[in-house]
């Protein structure tokens, strides 16, 4: 085939000598196949590469993450972000025919990144969709106390919760701690004084455990100004105790928003 025949309707580039029957579906799978393509056999799909193949909803290509083992040699690759890790075998699987990083692998990839809220987010999401058990990750930091970014996965797997139901959910909950707040309750049951179901809180404190110091801080951080402001007439919600409660909902998520509430 000549280059004036690719240069057709018939084809679309790729990349650099690299071009695709137009019949083909222009999805991320075709996509995924030119990048494989293009970079050594050993290679593996990661990061958040791997977390979109596993199901994760997260940005598969900004840009494609590949891990190379070290001893590898390999160019940069345009629209490519290359790793250079260790890569065994046992870390590596196949979907859609494409080879990439494990699902211990790829959560213990992103929990160890210098972010430390997107690491906690990102285990949060696999542990959530069940892709690793939270025993499993604590074993694996357990076992390997040198490893490359293992404090930052300690931090993140500490951190976690798998009860967590959205990135944003996480987001405010390390805001929280991070506040020197105490941890809330995760998707915590409200029920009135009867027993009755009332609803469930993403975030939850029962407010008659707070200490003076606790109610101070969470005044500083201007948390209690928040949810003053939409407090309402109402009687107000309780454990299935009988007691008060400060919880946060996600009343808006379509735009990703979190509005607190108080009631007391």
């Amino acid at each position: 085939m000549s280059w004036d025949d690719l240069q057709t309707k018939t084809w679309t580039r790729m990349s650099r000598g690299q071009y695709a029957w137009v019949g083909l579906p222009q999805d991320a799978r075709l996509k995924l196949v030119a990048v494989a393509q293009r970079v050594p056999a050993g290679y593996a799909f990661s990061g958040l590469t791997a977390a979109w193949l596993l199901g994760l909803d997260v940005s598969w290509c900004e840009p494609i993450e590949v891990t190379i083992a070290r001893d590898v040699p390999v160019r940069a690759r345009v629209g490519v972000r290359l790793r250079r890790a260790a890569l065994s075998e046992s870390d590596v699987i196949k979907r859609l025919g494409l080879r990439m990083t494990s699902p211990l692998r790829t959560v213990c990839d992103l929990g160890s990144r210098r972010d430390a809220v997107e690491s906690v987010v990102a285990v949060d999401m696999a542990l959530h969709a069940r892709l690793v058990e939270l025993s499993r990750l604590e074993r694996h930091v357990h076992a390997h106390p040198g490893e490359k970014g293992i404090k930052r996965l300690r931090r993140a797997v500490r951190l976690a919760d798998p009860r967590s139901e959205s990135p944003m959910e996480t987001r405010i909950r390390l805001e929280l701690i991070r506040a020197r707040l105490p941890r809330p309750s995760v998707q915590a049951e409200l029920r009135d004084s009867t027993g009755n179901f009332i609803g469930r809180a993403d975030l939850y404190y029962p407010i008659a455990d707070w200490s003076s110091s606790t109610t101070a801080r969470i005044t500083r951080t201007g948390w209690l100004r928040t949810f003053a402001g939409r407090m309402p007439s109402s009687t107000p919600d309780t454990t299935s105790s009988g007691s008060p409660a400060l919880t946060c909902e996600r009343l808006d998520q379509s735009s990703r928003r979190c509005v607190g509430r108080a009631q007391c």
